[in-house]
C-alpha cells in the first residue's frame, strides 16, 4: 500500500492555525477553570473579574495582529502601509492593556499571569522572524525577565522559588518553539515554491518540446507541399492537366495527414525511423530536381533514431534555403558510433562563420536533441559545399539491427510521397 502524498499546502496551513491558537489557549484554559471553580462555589467571580477577562482578551488579539504578520512575512509578503498602521495600533492595545489589567483586578488578583501570558506571546511572535542567535538571546533575556518579576511579585518565598525554576525551564522552551515552528513554515514554503518552479519549468520544457517538434515535423511537410505544386504548376503549363490534378490531389492528402501529425507532436510520441528517412529524403530531392547521392554501411543500429531528425532538418535546409543541384547522404556505422553526414553545393552566398552559433531554429534544436543522447554536431563550408556532420553513440545494449530502429515511420511518409 503506497504512502499518501503530502501536501505542503495543508501542512502550512496546520503550522499557521497552531501558532494563531496558541494565545487563545490560556484564554481558554482560564475561562473553564475560573467556570469550574465558580460552579463549584469555590470562587465568586466578580464584575472586575469579567472587566479583566475581555481587556487580557483584547491584549492576546493584539498580539495576534503581530502573529499574522510574522506569518506573512515568512510567506514572502512585504508589509504594506496599511500593516504598519495596524501594528503600530496593535502594540498601543496590548501595551494599554497589561497596564489596565493590574488596576482592574486589582493587586492580590490572577493578573501577573495573565500579562505574563500577553508578553511570552509577544515576544514568540517577533522571534518567528529572526535567526535563531537572535532568536536564543531573546530567549534568554525573556527568561530572566520572567524570573525577575516572579521574584518581585512573590519575593523569596517557596512559592517564589517554584515559579523561578519552573520559568528557567518553560520560558526557553516556548519561545523556541516559536522559532522552530516559522523555520518549519519557511522549509514547507521554499519546498512549495520549488514545486511552483518546477511546475513552471515542465510547461516551459514541454512548450519547447512541442514547438521544436513542431518545426522538425512541418518544415519537411511543407517543403513537400512547395515541391508537389511547383510539380503540378510545372505539369498544368505543359498540359498534363490529370497529372497537376494527381499532384495536387496528393498535396491535399499530405495537409490532411498533417492533422493527425499535430496530434502526435502533442502527445510527444511523434517518431522517425532513420532507414526510411533516407528513403524519402532522396526522393524528396529527386522530385526537386537535386542529384542525391547516398552512400554508407547498409546496417542500421537501433537506438539512433535522432539521427533521422537531423537528417530530416538537413534535407529541409536544403530545399528551403539553398539552390543545390547536388546533395550526399553518407551514413558510416562504427561498433561505437554513428556517424551522419549530410553535404550539399547549394551554399548560400551569405553565410555565418558558426552557423550552429548563430541559429537559433532547426539548427539549435538539431544540436540540443542530438546533445541530449551524448552526441555532437558540426558543420563546415568548404569548397562550395555545405555539410552537416552528426555523430551519435551506439546504447552499449544495442545490437545492429538489419532494418534498422523500429518506429512510427508516418513522419517519413511526407517525403516518400513526393516520388509518387
Amino acid at each position: 500500500m503506497s504512502r499518501p502524498r503530502t501536501n505542503p499546502d495543508l501542512l502550512i496551513r496546520y503550522l499557521q492555525w497552531g501558532v494563531r491558537v496558541v494565545p487563545v489557549s490560556p484564554l481558554l484554559g482560564a475561562a473553564a477553570a475560573a467556570a469550574a471553580a465558580v460552579g463549584d462555589g469555590r470562587v465568586e467571580l466578580t464584575w472586575r473579574d469579567a472587566v479583566g477577562l475581555v481587556v487580557w482578551t483584547v491584549g492576546l488579539l493584539g498580539v495576534d495582529v503581530w502573529t499574522r504578520w510574522a506569518l506573512r512575512r515568512l510567506a514572502g509578503e512585504v508589509a504594506s502601509l496599511r500593516d504598519r498602521r495596524r501594528r503600530l495600533a496593535a502594540s498601543v492595545v496590548t501595551v494599554v492593556s497589561v497596564v489596565v489589567l493590574p488596576l482592574i483586578v486589582g493587586a492580590e488578583g490572577w493578573w501577573p499571569v495573565a500579562i505574563g501570558c500577553v508578553v511570552l506571546v509577544q515576544v514568540g511572535a517577533w522571534v518567528m522572524v529572526l535567526r535563531l542567535w537572535q532568536a536564543a538571546l531573546v530567549a534568554g533575556a525573556a527568561t530572566v525577565v520572567a524570573m525577575v518579576a516572579a521574584v518581585t511579585v512573590l519575593g523569596w518565598t517557596e512559592q517564589g522559588g517554584m515559579w523561578v525554576g519552573g520559568l528557567l525551564v518553560a520560558v526557553p522552551i516556548l519561545v523556541l518553539s516559536w522559532w522552530f515552528s516559522a523555520w518549519h513554515l519557511r522549509v514547507l514554503h521554499e519546498l512549495r515554491e520549488a514545486r511552483d518552479l518546477a511546475a513552471r519549468a515542465a510547461v516551459s520544457d514541454e512548450r519547447a518540446r512541442i514547438s521544436r517538434d513542431l518545426h522538425d515535423v512541418f518544415g519537411q511537410t511543407l517543403a513537400a507541399i512547395a515541391v508537389k505544386s511547383e510539380l503540378a504548376a510545372e505539369l498544368a503549363s505543359r498540359g498534363g492537366g490529370e497529372a497537376a490534378a494527381e499532384e495536387m490531389r496528393e498535396v491535399h492528402r499530405i495537409a490532411d495527414r498533417a492533422g493527425a501529425k499535430v496530434r502526435e507532436v502533442v502527445r510527444g510520441a511523434s517518431r522517425v525511423d532513420l532507414t526510411g528517412e533516407i528513403d524519402g529524403a532522396r526522393s524528396l530531392l529527386s522530385a526537386a530536381q537535386v542529384d542525391c547521392r547516398v552512400s554508407g554501411d547498409e546496417t542500421v543500429p537501433a537506438g539512433t533514431d535522432v539521427l533521422a531528425w537531423v537528417l530530416r532538418e538537413s534535407v529541409t535546409n536544403i530545399l528551403r534555403h539553398s539552390g543545390a543541384t547536388r546533395a550526399e547522404i553518407e551514413l558510416t556505422t562504427t561498433p561505437t558510433e554513428v556517424r551522419l553526414r549530410v553535404a550539399n553545393d547549394g551554399v548560400p552566398e551569405t553565410t555565418p562563420d558558426d552557423p550552429l552559433a548563430a541559429s537559433s531554429g532547426g539548427l539549435a534544436a538539431m544540436v540540443e536533441r542530438v546533445g541530449a543522447v551524448g552526441g555532437s554536431i558540426s558543420v563546415n563550408n568548404e569548397a562550395g559545399w555545405f555539410a552537416v556532420e552528426a555523430q551519435v553513440p551506439v546504447p552499449a545494449e544495442t545490437v545492429p539491427a538489419e532494418a534498422g530502429p523500429t518506429g512510427d515511420s508516418s513522419d517519413s511518409r511526407t517525403a516518400e510521397e513526393v516520388n509518387r
